[in-house]
C-alpha cells in the first residue's frame, strides 16, 4: 500500500491540473499487482526494481509518466521495461562514452618503441629452489 501511494503523489505532480486519460491512483494500483505478480518470488529483487521504477517516473527527461498518463504507455508496458531502458537518453549516452573509454584503454597496450626495451628472459634461470639471474648476467667477465 505504501508503494502505491508513492506512485500515486509522483503520478498527480507530474499530472498537476493536466487532463489525463488515467487515473494516476488506477496507474499506481496496476502497477502494484503487475511488479508483484513479476517479482514475487524475490523481494529484494521486487524492491529494487520499485526504486528503480519511482526513479524513472520522477525524472522528467525519460517521460514515462506523461507517456502512462497520457495513455500512450500501458503499466504492463512500462513494467516490462528492462533496468537499461529506464534510463534516460543522456544517462544511456553517458554509461556508453564511459564503457567505450574503459574498453579502449584495457584494449590498448603499451608496446616498446625500440626492440631494445623489451627485456630479454634468456637472463632468467629456473633453480630447483625458485628463479634466479644467471652468473651472465651477473658477472660480466663470465663467458659463456
Amino acid at each position: 500500500m505504501l508503494m502505491t501511494s508513492k506512485i500515486e503523489k509522483t503520478l498527480s505532480q507530474i499530472q498537476g491540473d493536466s487532463e489525463s486519460a488515467v487515473r494516476p491512483g488506477q496507474l499506481a494500483s496496476e502497477y502494484e499487482c503487475l511488479l508483484f505478480e513479476s517479482r514475487k518470488h524475490n523481494l529484494d529483487n521486487y524492491k529494487e526494481r520499485f526504486r528503480k521504477d519511482l526513479i524513472a517516473l520522477k525524472n522528467q527527461s525519460t517521460e514515462f509518466a506523461q507517456d502512462l498518463l497520457g495513455g500512450n504507455l500501458s503499466m504492463k508496458e512500462f513494467c516490462s521495461l528492462k533496468d537499461s531502458e529506464l534510463l534516460s537518453k543522456r544517462q544511456k549516452s553517458e554509461d556508453k562514452q564511459l564503457l567505450e573509454k574503459e574498453l579502449k584503454s584495457k584494449i590498448t597496450t603499451n608496446l616498446p618503441d625500440t626492440i631494445n626495451q623489451i627485456k630479454s628472459q634468456a637472463n632468467t634461470v629456473s633453480e630447483k629452489w625458485g628463479i634466479s639471474e644467471s652468473a651472465a648476467k651477473i658477472d660480466p667477465e663470465f663467458e659463456n
